[in-house]
């Protein structure tokens, strides 16, 4: 990845980006410091903070759009689930689990709405 390149979460590895190359994908940053394959690299992204949320309504892969549901577990930790059409998105998880396992999420400086 060379610095310039717009970057997605790579779905299929927890906490790794790969080049953003399909519309589809949604971009996470640009690459301000590049690197060969499986190196890190440096990327100015779009989100605030990151932090733990627990995945609610099945499993969250990395990658997904996501929300909270309003409630939190007994630990304090917000319950977080997929969007859908109409539904407004809140962050995007960065490193996914099962229903009802601590999730790593980032939160989007801006919500959107998805169509």
């Amino acid at each position: 990845m060379v610095a310039g390149e717009e970057v997605n979460i790579e779905s299929a590895t927890n906490m790794s980006v790969e080049k953003r190359d399909a519309g589809t994908d949604f971009p996470i940053g640009i690459v301000t410091v590049g690197g060969a394959v499986g190196e890190k690299v440096t990327i100015a992204t779009c989100l605030q903070r990151t932090c733990l949320a627990m995945a609610k309504g099945g499993t969250l892969n990395a990658g997904a759009l996501v929300k909270p549901n309003g409630t939190f577990n007994a630990s304090g930790v917000p319950e977080y689930v997929a969007t859908a059409s109409g539904d407004y998105v809140s962050a995007i998880v960065l490193s996914g689990g099962v229903v009802d396992t601590e999730i790593t999420i980032g939160i989007l400086r801006a919500p959107f709405q998805l169509n």
